[in-house]
Formats: structure tokens, sequence, C-alpha cells
């Protein structure tokens, strides 16, 4: 794999695409939590959808790692828009051909009828065998108008985005993390085209234009 980016530039622009994805991929694992678009402009839309004006909806000890335990969801609507989003996210990657295995783990959020979803897959790269073990976080609530659940992943508030980052500190998040991490490692270990192509990856990404 020694050719270089003038060589092949529609490939190099694949492979630097697959280098963004890995990076931002190995930083999920590093964090626990994706980076949220924290805007206090969005503050009342966001409101507005999950129609937690009535403070009486609040969850009670949703900040307890005792109270609020890390669950393997169950939730068919749930699963089915969170399977919606990554079905969605790989048709517009050229480089991903599915994500799979798809396991959603939520706590509740400081409202009814929200949640912290931290989803385990399996990133299945076009002509890599391998699947490249992944953890993101996803923000769901239900929308006050139509009754249906969605996942916000931009224009959370302040609060919100404090809170995500908070629950991701229990220990039942942070040992999910370290599995993830471990399953990484041991995907990366045990093949060694994927190992190779991430090394590439990697240098490519870091070279300079």
């Amino acid at each position: 794999m020694e050719r270089t980016k003038k060589d092949c530039p529609a490939e190099n622009r694949r492979y630097r695409r697959i280098a963004i994805a890995v990076s931002c991929m190995v930083l999920i694992l590093a964090v626990g939590i994706v980076g949220f678009g924290l805007t206090r402009e969005k503050t009342q839309k966001k409101a507005q959808k999950i129609n937690m004006a009535d403070t009486e909806a609040k969850n009670v000890w949703c900040e307890s790692a005792r109270f609020n335990a890390l669950t393997l969801s169950e939730d068919q609507k749930i699963n089915g828009i969170v399977d919606q989003y990554y079905k969605d996210l790989a048709q517009k990657e050229r480089f991903v051909e599915s994500y799979n295995n798809i396991k959603v783990y939520t706590k509740n959020g400081q409202y009814k009828d929200t949640y912290v979803a931290f989803v385990r897959y399996g990133m299945k790269i076009k002509d890599i065998y391998t699947e490249v073990p992944g953890l993101e976080t996803l923000f769901v609530a239900k929308d006050g108008t139509s009754g249906e659940y969605r996942i916000d992943k931009e224009g959370l508030d302040e609060q919100t985005g404090k809170f995500i980052k908070s629950v991701a500190e229990h220990e039942d998040v942070q040992t999910l993390l370290t599995q993830s991490r471990n399953d990484y490692k041991t995907a990366v270990e045990s093949d060694a085209l994927l190992r190779e192509a991430l090394i590439d990856l990697k240098n490519a990404y870091d070279s300079p234009q």
C-alpha cells in the first residue's frame, strides 16, 4: 500500500473519509459521548418538542447512578428509530457498507419521555471483512406534537448537554465504554488487513496536503 495520494486521488478521498470517520469513532470510544451542538438559541425549540414546560414531568433521581441504571432497551419505538438512524447514516457514507449488531442502552433523561441512549454497533467498511466496534451517544425525545420519538443531535441546550455528560460518568456507562474499547482493540489485533488499513488511513489523514 505504497501508492501516493497523487497516484489515486479518488481512492485517497475515499480513504480520507474513512480516516475522519475512524478518528471520530475512536474519539467516541475515548470520551464516551459524542459532541452535541449546544445552543441557547434553540432551547425554546427543544422545549416545545418534548413538552417539558410542566416541571411535574421531571424524572426524579435521574442524575443518580443507583436509581437511573443503564438498561438494554426493549422499547420497539426507540429501537426502531435508532435502527433507521444508522440505515440512513450508512446510505450517506460511501465507505460504510452497513451498521450491524446494534444494541441500544438507555438512561432516563431529565424529563418524561426523554432518554440518553448509548448505542453499540459494528461498522462494516467496504472491502474490509472485520467490523469496527463503535459506541455512540444519542438523545431521544418524544415529539410534543406528533407523539413520535425522534433523535436530537443538534440544538440541545446547555443544561441537557451537562446532564448527558454527567450520566456518561456513571459506573455502568463507563463499564460499557471499557467493553467497547476492548472490542475495538480485539478487532484491530485480529485482522491484519484492518490494522494495515487503519495505519495507512491515519498516516494519510495526518500528512500535510
